[in-house]
């Protein structure tokens, strides 16, 4: 009997886990379907900048609440939801006829995808031994960057057959069809907690940001987040089809490199973090990669190196950003 719980227990993880791979493939889609979306909308480099940061607007101030869903009512019908969700933004997408209305799809995908990560982790710590938690969030993000990965080139060559509404429309159905996956597998363990008081998660909040480190921490993952989200979901495309005049085709491929090395990254970097025991050393080298890579990408051009030296680049930026498993 405890072996078969075993077992849904893990059907429960992977199909949530499903979940975070149709937020990345959502978070990807407006740097696929950038040249056709620019066409149809008649948006121009700034408004193209506004629709895709929606998505990172609403993610960011929905974090904490979306925490505080999943212990209200258990991670399991949050995430699913919260898929749901970023599948209707998806279909308002497909229909845009302006600006505002992209916008607002996407402020909608951001929505929705917003809860789902957080609360993955949070099934995964009620469902699993705290001792492989590095470990577990390591498979979390290789299956989440297969989002990536198909969100750049097979997704950009998707809206070049079909056009980017029909595959905003394919993303929509895709994320419902997930949903319900994950809510048949992981229902049975949804554990909603006790009602924590206002008073209760200040005072967790406040014991939190005065933790020697995590300031530091945050602060850090903020300055490396950014820049690399800005390249790989809207604005990496169109900077290497500009600089080194290559095809749409091409520069997704290239970029396809970054989830892919943190695919690969991401469950090593993991195991080898509950391995040793410490997070520090493993954090410096990657944020020491990142950087080295940024400022190599930002300076080469045709004149200086061949094309094989951006996806070399690509590829090592993939590296560090899977340390947000540690």
């Amino acid at each position: 009997m405890e072996r078969i719980q075993t077992r849904l227990a893990i059907v429960a993880w992977l199909a949530a886990a499903l979940c975070h791979l149709v937020e990345t493939l959502h978070r990807t889609f407006p740097a696929a379907a950038f040249v056709g979306m620019a066409e149809d909308l008649g948006a121009d480099a700034a408004a193209m900048g506004l629709i895709g940061s929606a998505y990172f607007f609403i993610y960011m101030f929905m974090q904490v609440p979306g925490g505080l869903l999943g212990d209200k009512y258990g991670p399991v019908p949050v995430l699913t939801v919260g898929t749901v969700v970023a599948g209707i933004g998806s279909l308002v997408v497909a229909g845009s006829q302006s600006i505002v209305q992209a916008f607002s799809g996407r402020f909608l995908v951001g929505l929705g995808v917003a809860v789902v990560f957080v609360n993955v982790l949070a099934l995964q710590a009620e469902l699993f031994s705290p001792a492989i938690f590095a470990t577990l969030s390591g498979w979390v993000a290789f299956l989440g960057n297969i989002g990536s990965v198909v969100g750049m080139a097979p997704l950009a060559q998707l809206c070049d057959q079909v056009g980017w509404r029909r595959a905003a429309q394919i993303l929509a159905l895709f994320s419902v069809v997930v949903a319900a996956v994950a809510w048949v597998a992981g229902r049975s363990f949804n554990r909603p907690k006790e009602k924590a008081t206002t008073q209760n998660i200040r005072c967790q909040a406040g014991t939190l940001l005065t933790t020697s480190g995590v300031k530091a921490v945050l602060l850090s993952y903020f300055c490396t987040c950014g820049p690399l989200m800005a390249i790989v979901t809207l604005w990496g495309i169109p900077y290497i089809m500009t600089i080194w005049e290559v095809s749409s085709a091409q520069a997704a491929a290239s970029l396809g490199l970054v989830p892919l090395a943190t695919m690969i990254s991401a469950p090593l970097l993991g195991t080898l973090a509950d391995k040793l025991g410490k997070k520090r050393p493993l954090l410096l080298f990657c944020y020491a990669l990142q950087t080295a890579a940024l400022v190599a990408l930002l300076i080469l051009s045709p004149t200086k190196a061949d094309y094989w030296v951006v996806s070399l680049c690509c590829f090592l930026l993939g590296i560090p950003n899977s340390m947000y498993v540690l």
